[in-house]
């Protein structure tokens, strides 16, 4: 699986199965949801590649990455709204089956008194990784 088969399948993994919330996706034109309405953004983030074999005329590179999901709420309603759609994107990374693919577990991380503008923001970690053979 090459770094951009791994992209594909991370946002149409979320393309396919949130319903939530509306989705921003890197590089793609997007306008927030009306009246501060909670959305998120996927952001897919290359890692290390390490060469796992040697010889022979294919070799095998281990690549790592990082899914981070930035879940917007409205500023100042607290954090609960938050933490439940962590709670989705966690059932849904655990529910995904991508051959080629390995998932962790999302974990949420809460950026206290982060925002942007009118939002408060949870970010949502998932390491993966997959293997990449030449």
């Amino acid at each position: 699986m090459t770094h951009d088969e791994a992209r594909a399948a991370l946002e149409g993994l979320f393309a396919a199965g949130w319903t939530a919330t509306p989705v921003a996706y890197d590089n793609v034109p997007f306008t927030p949801p009306p009246g501060l309405a909670p959305w998120i953004r996927l952001a897919i983030e290359g890692g290390e590649t390490a060469q796992a074999s040697f010889g022979g005329s294919v070799r095998r590179f281990r690549c790592t990455g990082t899914l981070r999901v930035a879940i917007q709420v409205a500023r100042g309603t607290g954090t609960a709204g938050a933490y439940r759609l962590a709670d989705q994107i966690g059932a849904l990374i655990a529910a995904a089956v991508i051959p080629g693919l390995a998932l962790e577990a999302a974990a949420p991380a809460s950026e206290a008194g982060q925002a942007d503008g009118p939002y408060f923001r949870l970010t949502v970690a998932v390491p993966f990784w997959h293997d990449d053979f030449r």
